[in-house]
């Protein structure tokens, strides 16, 4: 009578921690999926946004063919956009 009273509490302990574990794992793979969605609209949005570039090198391919652009010109876009601000130059 004892071992059936251990083999039923047995038995109760191991399927709480099957349920647990079971919902720990289904909220893992919740968040997962919801992962995995935001990396697909990422890479639509980057995906979109290069046909953009691309467009826009063309443009600027054809500037410098034409003389409407220098070199120097370029440089200059280049710096402007990679140099710092300071705080004041915001203001």
């Amino acid at each position: 009578m004892q071992t059936l009273i251990h083999a039923d509490i047995f038995f109760f302990i191991t399927s709480i921690a099957v349920v647990l574990v079971s919902i720990g794992l289904i909220i893992a793979l919740i968040f997962i999926i919801k992962i995995l969605n935001n990396i697909h609209k990422i890479s639509d949005m980057l995906r979109s946004e290069s046909g953009l570039v691309v467009e826009d090198v063309h443009a600027l391919r054809g500037k410098i063919r034409e003389g409407k652009l220098s070199l120097a010109g370029i440089f200059r876009l280049f710096r402007d956009l990679f140099t710092r601000k300071s705080i004041k130059d915001k203001k």
